[in-house]
């Protein structure tokens, strides 16, 4: 499986059936997505804004992006489940380097340094 030029893989991830493997990137506008058994390449995650940072836990993959929107998405559909504006893009917290959800993706967490 090649990995695309645009894309800087933080972790690699699975939906909990082994159905899709996700790259997770970090400053990219989208997430590929590939089928195990063949390692084709499936609909990526398009997202609205490039990742800062994200992860999977589960059957969810959140994502902190660098306008400052938290999305979680469903891993086995690829479908948006939620949005929130944390703020950190209008100056108001650190830019995100780490970042980690529950189970089902009601909770958050979210770390990095601030640029003072």
């Amino acid at each position: 499986m090649a990995v695309p030029a645009d894309i800087e893989v933080r972790e690699i991830g699975t939906d909990q059936n082994g159905t899709k493997i996700y790259l997770l990137p970090q400053l990219a506008g989208r997430i590929p997505a590939y089928d195990p058994a063949t390692l084709s390449p499936l609909q990526p995650i398009i997202l609205t804004s490039p990742a800062a940072s994200s992860a999977m836990n589960g059957n969810t993959i959140g994502v902190s992006q660098v306008d400052g929107e938290v999305v979680i998405y469903d891993a086995v559909t690829g479908s948006e489940q939620r949005r929130s504006n944390t703020g950190i893009a209008d100056g108001h917290g650190p830019v995100t380097h780490r970042f980690a959800t529950s189970l089902d993706g009601r909770l958050v967490a979210l770390a990095g340094k601030r640029l003072d």
